[in-house]
């Protein structure tokens, strides 16, 4: 008689591995990425009293 080493059908041990590698490399990617700053523009305040006026021309 010839007997079979039972098995089972389907094993989820490298399933497992691969879905932990996939996290990561994701996690690892998302922590070297190099995210650009906010840009920031600095705008004079222009005061009441200093002669900073806006033109205002009356089309005719």
């Amino acid at each position: 008689m010839i007997y079979r080493d039972q098995q089972p059908a389907s094993s989820s041990f490298p399933l497992v591995v691969i879905v932990i590698a996939m996290v990561a490399i994701v996690g690892v990617l998302i922590a070297v990425s190099d995210r650009p700053a906010p840009t920031r523009v600095w705008v004079p305040s222009a005061s009441v009293g200093s002669g900073a006026t806006a033109a205002v021309s009356d089309p005719v």
